[in-house]
Order: C-alpha cells, then sequence, then structure tokens
C-alpha cells in the first residue's frame, strides 16, 4: 500500500492522532510512504511521527526535521510558480502611553527593548491611526492604476489581530475608498462568526467567491482575522497589509501562499 499524508505537521507521535495513525498503518502494510508539509516543525516542538521522519538534535532536548526534498520560495521564484514579491516598509513617529509615562517620537527602529517595540506596533496597527490610513490608500492608489498595466481585479488582503480590529477595519476602508471590503474569521478564530458579520457561508466558500469574482463588481478588499485558510490561493491578490501584531516569520510565508499563482 502507497500512503499519502499532507500538511503532516498537524500529526504528533505523541498525541492521539499520530499514534492512531502509526497503529493505522504500520510498516507490514506499507511499502512507500509520501509526507507532505509546508511547514514541518510543530509549536509545541514535539516530533511529527518521529518513527517514520528523519530528525538531527540541534541542541538539548531539541530536534529538527530532516526532509528528504524540499522546494522552497526561491525555487517557486526561479521555475516562474509564483511572482515575484517585495516587502515596503512605512516608517513613522509614534507617541503611545504606558501608564503614566508618555513617549513621544519612538519609532521602530529606535525601540530600546522589547515591550517598546511592541507598544510602537500597537500604535501603528491601530485602525483610526495614521500609518493605516496611509497603507490603505497606499494599496487603494495602486490598484487604481492597475487596470491599465492590464490587471483589472487586482485585490488587497489586509491581516488584523481581532474581530473587532476588522470590523473597524472595514468601516475604515469604506470611509477612505468608499468600497466594500469581504471580512473572513476562520472557524478557530470564532466559531460563531457568521453571526458577527450576517453571512451564512462558511469562510471558504466566502473565500472562493470573492476569488473568482471578476468585472466591475469585484470587490477589492478582504480582511482576514488570523489566517484566512490553509491551501487557500486567491489569484488576484496583488497587495497585503500586515495590520496584526504577530510577527512570527511563518505568519508572512503563510500570508503570501494565499497569492501564490502567478499573474497572468
Amino acid at each position: 500500500m502507497w500512503l499519502v499524508l499532507d500538511e503532516v505537521h498537524h500529526v504528533s507521535s505523541k498525541l492521539a492522532f499520530g499514534q492512531a495513525c502509526e497503529t493505522a498503518f504500520p510498516d507490514r502494510i506499507i511499502s512507500h510512504r509520501l509526507m507532505t508539509s509546508g511547514t514541518p516543525f510543530r509549536s509545541d516542538n514535539n516530533r511529527i511521527l518521529g518513527n517514520w521522519l528523519t530528525y538531527v538534535p540541534v541542541e538539548d532536548n531539541s530536534y529538527r526535521c530532516v526532509p528528504d526534498f524540499r522546494y522552497t520560495l526561491a525555487d517557486a521564484l526561479n521555475d516562474r510558480i509564483i511572482p515575484p514579491f517585495s516587502f515596503v516598509t512605512m516608517e513613522g513617529k509614534f507617541t503611545y502611553q504606558r501608564g503614566r509615562a508618555v513617549y513621544n517620537g519612538r519609532t521602530f527602529t529606535n525601540a530600546t527593548n522589547e515591550q517598546e517595540l511592541t507598544d510602537a506596533l500597537n500604535t501603528a496597527i491601530f485602525v483610526e491611526g495614521d500609518w493605516v490610513e496611509e497603507s490603505i490608500l497606499w494599496a487603494h492608489k495602486r490598484m487604481q492604476r492597475d487596470p491599465a498595466k492590464g490587471l483589472p481585479e487586482c485585490a488587497t488582503y489586509v491581516r488584523v489581530p481581532t474581530i473587532i480590529a476588522a470590523r473597524q477595519m472595514k468601516e475604515r476602508i469604506r470611509r477612505l475608498t468608499g468600497e466594500d471590503a469581504l471580512v473572513v474569521v476562520s472557524r478557530d478564530e470564532e466559531p460563531n462568526s457568521n453571526s458577527i458579520f450576517q453571512s451564512g457561508k462558511d469562510p471558504s466558500e466566502l473565500i472562493e467567491q470573492f476569488s473568482g469574482e471578476t468585472g466591475q463588481g469585484a470587490r477589492s478588499w478582504i480582511i482576514g482575522v488570523g489566517m484566512l485558510a490553509e491551501g487557500v490561493s486567491i489569484k488576484r491578490l496583488k497587495y497585503r497589509i500586515h495590520a496584526t501584531n504577530i510577527r512570527a516569520s511563518l505568519s508572512f510565508l503563510q500570508d503570501y501562499s494565499y497569492s501564490r499563482t502567478q499573474l497572468r
């Protein structure tokens, strides 16, 4: 029997699901195994089916998975599977208050400790703040230019940290651009999210509908709380605003994967 396990990082040999896989598919009945993952590691540091994968020690009680084959973003760029991408930074000075202390002229680069960096970031992503306004107008201006370049239905993905921020961002985009934005809240973030944004559709259905929109009625904005969904690819996404306090590099890679298909 040939066994294929996709997104295998969800399976840990220390947890019930992983133990069930090892019991259901023992060596005596499996001739070959193909296991795929875009992120071959776990946040809990448990091994992914440790009996089937190769691990090497990196430090005390810590191991790193060594895949037999790797296909990276650099490979995909060279093979023209995905379009080129760039990170545009928007610097600024922030004023915020912590307790009785007022901090003026703070930036991301002059923060002296982790707390100051966190405070500057949280100030920047404040939905009613200047940084968010500048980011929205930056993307809106470029989407208005895109039709002349033969890209008439490009869209922007805005990632926010909370459902409340998503509601506020939707309204801010409407005030600044006059356009309506689709809000997608994953089931992991809010099991009862349908009632919040008055939609009876599953998040995956909303994303699929947004992805396929064409012509004058195609919406230009999609707002996500946390991850949109694994395995999602929205071909017409061209811009992304990172208006969340998540700083893990993995989150950037996951978000970029939504627009991984080459724009035509």
